[in-house]
């Protein structure tokens, strides 16, 4: 079954790619409900949503709309490279490498990736790709419509975030460590709290 199961997943990419490579909308929605003839109706596609063909795609309506989003966003250039694997079981394993250039700013990126294909009764229901490096997608892509979540990013905000996380916790800790030296008596940075005994000569009185 493990052997059929490739099988099954090799049609389903031999399809898939001249679709997405075709200018011609009509032919490549042609091609797509083709594709449907190997999907499960409740299939589930579920690139990473940072991307942005990226969310999860669910049902045969969902992929056509997935197909729209990626040809939107994306050329795919001179193909893809395929490597299968038997992953046991209702599992295979697909190695992929490419490129792709964006509609929206020209920029072209190399891409390679790993996807777990579920198949069960001879349909797919699930494919979950894995991909080595999202950050040079992301930045092909610039400011680009997110299909999946409805709205424009600017790329560069997405690795911005970590930094400004940091610089909101290091202004915590410093409003921290204020209040609680106000509450110790504390002057300010690099003294000592008042003397309560405030003996002559105390380093904490006079220093």
């Amino acid at each position: 079954m493990s052997q059929e199961n490739v099988e099954i997943v090799k049609r389903f990419e031999t399809m898939m790619v001249p679709s997405l490579e075709e200018e011609d909308e009509s032919a490549a929605q042609g091609g797509f409900e083709q594709i449907l003839e190997l999907l499960d109706e409740n299939v589930a596609f579920r690139p990473t949503s940072v991307l942005p063909h990226g969310g999860d795609w669910i049902g045969h309506d969902g992929f056509m709309k997935m197909g729209e989003a990626f040809s939107k966003a994306w050329d795919l250039v001179d193909g893809v490279d395929f490597e299968y694997l038997d992953g046991g079981g209702d599992k295979v394993v697909i190695l992929a490498s490419f490129t792709i250039t964006s509609r929206e700013t020209g920029r072209s990126v190399p891409v390679r990736m790993v996807e777990i294909v579920t198949v069960r009764d001879g349909k797919i229901t699930e494919l979950v790709p894995y991909y080595y490096d999202t950050i040079p997608i992301v930045e092909a892509a610039g400011r680009l419509e997110t299909a999946y979540r409805g709205t424009r990013r600017d790329a560069a905000s997405l690795f911005d975030m970590p930094r400004r996380r940091q610089v909101r916790v290091r202004e915590a800790r410093r409003a921290s460590a204020a209040t609680a030296g106000r509450r110790r008596g504390d002057a300010g940075p690099g003294t000592f709290p008042a003397c309560r005994r405030r003996r002559p000569g105390c380093r904490r009185h006079d220093g």
